[in-house]
């Protein structure tokens, strides 16, 4: 049966894991097609991608209790500070970091 809460768990946590990797690829790609680093549309996709980084530890701590009643008749609620949670915090940390940085490049682009 534990096999079984195994292979579930992966086929329900991958999907999370692509759109972060997706996400990422998009940043990427726009700021090598030469969108300033300081502007909205990259401040947006580092919005995005902070979401799911926060979406991938959060929701195995919501869903593994169901898996774990389903496949092994046990109810086990744990919650725990990881380091993809740790990850998404300072994501969000360099998020505030941009969002500043385009409020500044925002005011310079006016003043000139």
């Amino acid at each position: 049966m534990m096999k079984n809460f195994t292979i579930a768990s992966l086929f329900l946590y991958a999907p999370f894991f692509l759109v972060i990797l997706y996400r990422t690829k998009q940043l990427f790609e726009k700021i090598a097609q030469g969108t300033p680093v300081f502007d909205s549309q990259i401040v947006q996709q580092l919005q995005k991608i902070s979401f799911w980084l926060y979406v991938y530890p959060l929701a195995p701590m919501i869903i593994n209790p169901f898996l774990s009643a389903l496949f092994t008749q046990s109810l086990e609620i744990k919650i725990s500070l990881n380091t993809s949670l740790l990850f998404a915090i300072g994501v969000s940390l360099l998020l505030e970091v941009f969002k500043y940085g385009a409020t500044l490049q925002y005011e310079v682009d006016e003043t000139v």
